[in-house]
């Protein structure tokens, strides 16, 4: 993530301190805390909103999409941290003057913002809901964005609606919930997605290569970038992301190299004949090769070539020694292996080593140093595993690479890493709804 977009994270989060501050020579400071609170989660929520747009802005802000979901999930984790001890925390202040005349209202909203912030944040985090599951209930989050502004807006609070901190917190909510309204456009509108013709479906090792042609411009792309793509077609025009698999070109034709990995990527290439036609959203990311004039090394897992596909289409003919590590369970399983081969053939400077797994071959460092002598001067680049990535970095690091020269690109938004809050999360919502379920004389004799 770019530091740039960090500090605009941080600072928008810190802002209502300025007001709190102040607050804690008159005031005590649990309930000051928990006042911040509330509003800190409503500001990271809003903040998500604009994360899930994709607008272009975004990525120059942020960095590259997939530190953008990288951000939007930790944003979420905050969010409802913060309203766990928002709730845990009593959140009143004495001698409050500011509210609307809808405040009861805005304190039963409240309630069902937090119980939906708590249902959808564990199911998020519980990774085993199936994917089409998370991502029609992810829709909802917006609502209970709503419900959370429409509460701060109209609660009784230390400060007016038309102050500097009101009109800020006014002004967030009002961004959020443009850009969640945003997103609920059909996905032709709001993605600028540009209409190609499939002019061609092979199998290529264990996965599917397409080529795409403009129907219309096409789009502007640099090598190791993805998009979004979707069939014109009713049963499957839900849209997936993409490594567009070669370099750009003079006719702007695009080629995906797609591995069926999910219900929904086997629907779409079940699907796939020549001659239909598809929709191509702009290119994203930032995973992009570069020349350093240090040697580079270049390791891919599975269906993890694709990026380096583009990039060796891509070369310069005085680019550094490349090294591409490529694991494998056989040289079968690889995509265009032998497109790779003819580039390595014709190139001196390009290297191809494959670690098939079957015959007993595992990528190692001492197999990198046998390859690549001077190896921690070397500039790494990955696309392959989360556990995979984590062995070698760490190997690496040990090896005596720079940390800042092992370069990956992350797109695990749904991670089950953070178990204990997603339990936090499914317990309190379950307890509060037990609660709520009692008879009245119940919990006055509890």
């Amino acid at each position: 993530m770019r530091r740039f977009g960090l500090i605009v994270c941080c600072a928008l989060l810190a802002a209502p301190l300025l007001h709190f501050a102040p607050l804690l020579a008159t005031k005590s400071l649990p309930a000051v805390f928990s006042q911040y609170l509330g509003f800190a989660a409503l500001i990271a929520m809003a903040q998500i909103m604009v994360l899930a747009t994709r607008w272009p802005g975004v990525e120059l802000v942020y960095g590259g999409l997939d530190r953008v979901y990288l951000l939007h999930k930790w944003l979420g984790i905050i969010a409802v941290a913060a309203v766990l001890l928002h709730e845990a925390i009593d959140p009143e202040i004495k001698g409050m003057e500011f509210g609307g005349r809808f405040e009861d209202l805005a304190e039963d909203v409240a309630e069902l913002s937090y119980n939906g912030l708590l249902a959808l944040v564990a199911i998020t985090l519980i990774t085993f809901i199936p994917y089409h599951w998370w991502r029609a209930s992810h829709k909802l989050m917006g609502a209970v964005f709503a419900a959370a502004a429409f509460h701060a807006y109209f609660i009784e609070k230390s400060f007016s609606n038309s102050s500097p901190m009101g009109l800020y917190i006014l002004a967030l909510s009002v961004l959020g919930l443009v850009a969640y309204f945003y997103t609920l456009m059909p996905v032709r509108w709001m993605r600028r997605m540009r209409p190609y013709k499939v002019t061609g479906v092979e199998n290529t090792g264990q996965a599917i290569s397409v080529t795409l042609v403009p129907e219309k411009k096409g789009l502007r792309h640099h090598a190791g970038q993805f998009a979004f793509v979707g069939l014109d077609s009713s049963a499957h025009s839900e849209i997936h992301p993409f490594t567009i698999s070669k370099a750009p070109n003079s006719n702007h034709s695009l080629r995906f190299t797609i591995k069926p990995l999910g219900a929904g990527t086997e629907a779409l290439v079940d699907a796939l004949k020549t001659g239909q036609t598809a929709q191509v959203s702009q290119a994203f990311g930032h995973f992009r090769y570069r020349q350093t004039g240090q040697p580079q090394i270049w390791v891919a897992g599975g269906i993890g070539i694709t990026p380096f596909l583009a990039w060796a289409d891509d070369l310069k003919a005085d680019h550094e020694p490349i090294h591409l590590f490529v694991c494998c369970r056989t040289r079968d399983d690889v995509a265009h292996l032998s497109e790779l081969y003819d580039r390595a053939a014709s190139d001196p400077s390009f290297h191809v080593h494959l670690c098939e797994s079957r015959a007993g071959q595992r990528l190692s460092i001492d197999l990198m140093r046998e390859h690549v002598p001077n190896l921690p001067r070397s500039v790494v680049s990955f696309c392959g595993g989360e556990n995979m990535r984590e062995s070698l970095r760490k190997d690496l690091l040990a090896a005596g690479v720079k940390r800042a020269n092992f370069r990956y690109e992350e797109f695990k938004i749904r991670s089950g890493l953070p178990l204990a809050l997603a339990w936090r999360c499914t317990s309190a919502l379950f307890r509060r709804l037990r609660l709520k379920s009692r008879p009245a004389s119940y919990n006055q004799a509890a």
